[in-house]
């Protein structure tokens, strides 16, 4: 029996709306599928390291997606619901996952050229302690530098603090005292010329960088600290 005209048009209508809704299904099911990176890091390390270079590191993982989250600095341990976390030490990683030292994470105090020559010179101890100091959330880097050069660390409560190592860096920039930073992240400041060393001796020497990742097996994650550790490599000896 050979179907009527008006028939073969429904039947090739309805197999078009059909083909649509396999193709709609195919393609929400492609994108559930899609692998998903939690990264939860410090502001400074996503501004300085990660943001520049994130053309290369998408190449690098394909089309995984990427959802970054800023953790604070005294968070020690991956966070439950992220794949990566990328923090700053004083100690070997204890929580869970595995753990990777990027680059160190010491300190020196720098300022803004105009702030050095204002209120320098700071050639010694006593002459940095008594200028503003600028601290990153506590006292205690300042309080370290100051005794280990013989002063008192008893005057290491001046200045203002500051929650986020991003927020001390732009005071600094912006002529408001002394800040003791880790070199490996104001590299592009000091060749700049926009942040000037004051002196040579650094602070908390056993603070490192690491990146860890949940999951060994994580394929996405896997390739993702392999790049972060090649893209620092450089500042392994600054």
């Amino acid at each position: 029996m050979k179907p009527l005209p008006h028939a073969i048009i429904l039947a090739r209508e309805i197999s078009r709306a059909f083909n649509g809704m396999f193709s709609a299904v195919d393609a929400v099911r492609r994108d559930s599928e899609k692998k998903k990176l939690q990264i939860a890091t410090l502001p400074s390390v996503a501004n300085r390291v990660i943001m520049p270079n994130l053309t290369a590191l998408k190449k690098r993982l394909g089309d995984a997606q990427l959802n970054f989250s800023y953790i604070h600095r005294v968070e020690d341990t991956l966070p439950s619901d992220a794949d990566i976390m990328i923090s700053v030490l004083d100690q070997s990683y204890e929580g869970p996952g595995d753990a990777t030292v990027l680059f160190p994470g010491e300190v020196r105090p720098y300022a803004s050229p105009a702030y050095a020559t204002e209120y320098g010179p700071f050639d010694t101890t006593d002459e940095v302690a008594a200028a503003k100091l600028l601290h990153d959330f506590s006292h205690e880097a300042w309080r370290s530098w100051i005794e280990d050069g013989g002063g008192s660390g008893a005057i290491a409560t001046n200045g203002d603090v500051f929650e986020d190592f991003e927020l001390l860096v732009h005071a600094a920039l912006a002529d408001q005292g002394i800040a003791l930073c880790p070199t490996c992240l104001v590299t592009k400041e000091i060749d700049l010329g926009r942040l000037v060393l004051l002196s040579e001796r650094a602070a908390v020497k056993n603070r490192s960088y690491v990146v860890v990742r949940k999951d060994t097996h994580d394929e996405v994650a896997t390739k993702f600290v392999t790049w972060l550790v090649e893209t620092t490599e450089h500042l392994r000896n600054c």
